[in-house]
């Protein structure tokens, strides 16, 4: 999930594209409305999350579970073998 959220935010912004970034959100569910990270904020997040895989590799599949699995933290726990 994260890889394809990823890439289609670089293809958003891409120059070869009209790459301005602008990009129009419709959801269909009024309670959602501006809930959908943009591009530019998931493009940070790769960084910061590449980032922090280079200094501590766990604390970095956790944000990654929590942020595009959407698992809770027991959940996460339990998939990383971490006492609770």
């Amino acid at each position: 999930m994260r890889q394809l959220l990823i890439e289609a935010a670089w293809r958003r912004h891409s120059h070869k594209r009209g790459g301005n970034g602008s990009a129009i959100f419709v959801t269909l569910d009024e309670s959602l409305n501006g809930a959908a990270p943009g591009g530019q904020d998931l493009l940070a997040l790769y960084a910061a999350l590449t980032e922090l895989g280079h200094l501590e590799p766990r604390q970095a599949a956790i944000v990654e579970a929590r942020f595009f699995g959407g698992l809770e933290t027991g959940e996460i726990s339990t998939l990383l073998n971490i006492a609770s």
